[in-house]
């Protein structure tokens, strides 16, 4: 990619010298998320000029303008300043991670500013038929969805994520994993098995538990962070509460006093019990690490993986329960119920022996996976999802606009 300047615009920044000099950053809170506090016409119409002014005053027609996530809906006013830029004939790529149509909420902020205050219709904003709009997705389900947009093929763009780690030395391992045990009091004869994430909801903390329960002589299980959105906080502490309450040992916040690195380089096994992921990074750092993943497949995450040929073979799609006859997935269930269930399986071996029989892929999750295929999954990700791999994809889209 030839040397083109480049300049940041956000929001907020926490480090603000973060670039190079030959970046220029450039802050402006306008950016942020949309406050719901004022919503009259009055006061939308002034944010919204603002916002219009700053991009026509920073960029020309020249400049490719590179937004990510403009489909979300938390700043209706950006999205709509960016449409109506592109339809002066200003290049635009709006690189969307998460859709509003997923998020009611969100799409009910739209459907008030965009079309009840300003008069447009939603999705002619989100999904304008430019030659100079570019949409790019970071997975497949989302690309294809796109198709029920009525958009120009020559408009839409799959461009993953890159999945770039600094090298790390993995014969190290011995000593992280020696570091974990110390730190977290850890029984040494134990698997660690590890969920690197924040929990919030859909990372199914629950479901994590009740596999904590199921292989309690065999594993220690460890969660590195906590949320930090205030909603998220109440239920994570409950779910804390009740493990303190039951006995249950789960190492919550492994990450705060323990790097990363360590974590995932000392592991057995990396973890996942979400249910929604957008890309799944999850599903592929632990291996460039040495570390494999086993957990909940996410089906078309996993597909689109398998297609570059990653092998992922301690993987389950459902962890079924017998309710009162009818098997269900626990995933289904609200969290009472979850602790009912996990409480049963706390007290009685002979339930966790039916759990584990009725889903026999589970029952095997913690078998040993060969070094080869860790070394082949390592290998596939780190060309296939490299940084410079992603910059050659982003370069190809932008000379869709040029060209």
């Amino acid at each position: 990619m030839p040397d083109v300047p480049i300049t940041v615009i956000c929001g907020a920044a926490s480090n603000e010298n973060l670039f190079d000099d030959d970046v220029e950053l450039i802050v402006n809170k306008k950016l942020n998320y949309l406050s719901k506090e004022d919503l009259s016409k009055e006061h939308l119409e002034s944010e919204y000029n603002q916002i219009y002014s700053f991009f026509v005053e920073l960029f020309s027609k020249q400049d490719i303008l590179h937004l990510h996530n403009l489909n979300l809906g938390k700043n209706p006013l950006v999205t709509l300043a960016t449409y109506n830029l592109a339809k002066k004939g200003f290049k635009v790529v709006n690189h969307a991670h998460d859709f509003a149509e997923d998020r009611p909420e969100n799409w009910d902020l739209y459907n008030t500013i965009l079309h009840d205050a300003f008069g447009y219709d939603v999705l002619d904003v989100l999904y304008p038929n430019l030659k100079n709009y570019k949409i790019c997705t970071i997975n497949l389900f989302d690309l294809n969805r796109l198709d029920n947009n009525n958009l120009d093929c020559k408009s839409k763009f799959l461009v993953p994520n890159p999945v770039s780690l600094k090298p790390v030395d993995t014969s190290t391992s011995n000593t992280s994993r020696i570091k974990i045990v110390n730190t977290l009091g850890l029984g040494p004869n134990k698997k660690i098995v590890t969920y690197p994430v924040r929990v919030i909801q859909r990372k199914n903390i629950g479901e994590l538990i009740l596999l904590a329960v199921l292989f309690r002589d065999n594993a220690n299980f460890l969660v590195t962070l906590p949320p930090q959105n205030p909603v998220e906080v109440e239920k994570y502490e409950a779910w804390k509460s009740f493990c303190d309450k039951t006995g249950i040992k789960i190492y919550f916040e492994a990450g705060e006093n323990l790097s990363f690195e360590d974590i995932i380089l000392g592991s057995d096994y990396c973890i996942t019990t979400s249910y929604k992921e957008g890309f799944g990074m999850v599903y592929m750092e632990p291996w460039l690490m040495g570390t494999p993943v086993i957990g909940r497949e996410i089906t078309f995450i996993i597909e689109e993986l398998k297609e570059s040929n990653i092998k992922f073979p301690n993987l389950y799609k459902e962890l079924n329960v017998n309710i009162a006859g009818e098997i269900k997935d626990f995933k289904d269930f609200n969290i009472d119920l979850q602790q009912e269930i996990i409480k049963e399986a706390e007290d009685s071996e002979q339930y966790c022996k039916e759990l584990l029989e009725m889903n026999p892929i589970i029952k095997n999750m913690l078998a040993e996976i060969p070094n080869d295929i860790i070394e082949h999954n390592k290998k596939i990700i780190s060309e296939t999802y490299s940084l410079a791999k992603f910059g050659e994809r982003i370069y190809g889209v932008y000379q869709e606009l040029i060209n």
